[in-house]
């Protein structure tokens, strides 16, 4: 069922390369949608979760937002090749950087 459910996240990503551009949203590039998925399956893989929200963003990128710990992670993933995380608790911010690469990702959310 979870491996569904990873099967519908990656199928949702794929489609916001066709979004047509409006005050709220861009077509999201080919790199920032490989990106997001490859960190989805790592996560999947390496800690067994699953986005609670998958979302195009307004500058032509993708959101990934994680629910554990009583807290939040999110991973952004901008056009112009950065890819950001931050995780949050009870209205504070635990951390806040820039991946130097994908597979970094999962092991960011044992601040949890």
């Amino acid at each position: 069922m979870k491996y569904d459910a990873l099967s519908e996240s990656i199928k949702l990503i794929c489609s916001f390369a066709a979004l047509e551009e409006d005050e709220e949203v861009m077509p999201v590039a080919r790199q920032e949608i490989d990106r997001a998925i490859d960190v989805m399956k790592d996560v999947y893989v390496k800690k067994q979760l699953l986005p609670f929200a998958v979302v195009p963003t307004r500058s032509g990128g993708v959101g990934l937002e994680y629910k554990l710990g009583g807290g939040k992670a999110k991973y952004r993933f901008d056009a112009d090749g950065s890819m950001h995380f931050s995780a949050i608790k009870e209205r504070a911010l635990l951390k806040q950087t820039l991946l130097a690469s994908v597979s970094e990702a999962p092991t960011l959310l044992d601040i949890f």
